[in-house]
């Protein structure tokens, strides 16, 4: 008799995740992953203007925080930047990465901030990542299953990058 209340019970609890919890983690994994897909067009839109138009101004980031912002979820924006350096055999104190035959200079999420609007050139190269790290529901409720199989969970990073096609002019 006291081991059919324990199989009812067991039963009862394995009956209640079935029906519910699972069914909850998979609608909000689904929006999760829309607002995720948002996102990721969010930063590719942003990348795309800035290799079209060769300038980043202030407006511009603003609005890439803004949008991101209207998800509901923060994100840690980072903007790098390689520019050509057309004299490369004057010394600079700068960071340098070299790529085929040319070298750039690499500008950091800060050194871009402050230089807003930061003009470009045809070639330079410009890096937007996203990382999330706030939780929605889908990553609690995938965090404590996670938890019970001793598995972890990832951080979600977005990133987008590209080549600047026009030079942009200070005006």
């Amino acid at each position: 008799m006291l081991g059919d209340s324990a199989t009812t019970v067991v039963v009862i609890i394995i009956g209640t995740i079935i029906l519910f919890v699972f069914p909850l983690m998979t609608m909000a994994d689904q929006t999760d992953k829309a607002n995720q897909l948002q996102a990721q067009t969010i930063v590719t839109n942003f990348v795309d203007e800035v290799r079209k138009t060769g300038v980043i101004t202030q407006e511009d980031y603003d609005n890439l925080i803004t949008e991101l912002s209207a998800l509901g979820e923060v994100y840690d924006v980072a903007i790098t930047v390689q520019k050509v350096d057309g004299n490369s055999s004057k010394k600079q104190d700068a960071t340098y990465v070299t790529i085929g035959d040319n070298r750039y200079i690499v500008m950091y999420n800060t050194q871009v901030t402050e230089s807003f609007p930061l003009y470009l050139s045809e070639g330079d190269i410009i890096v937007t990542t996203a990382d999330k790290i706030s939780f929605s529901i889908s990553d609690e409720l995938r965090n404590a299953v996670y938890r019970v199989t001793g598995s972890d969970q990832n951080a979600k990073r977005l990133e987008a990058s590209g080549m600047v096609t026009t030079t942009a002019t200070n005006n």
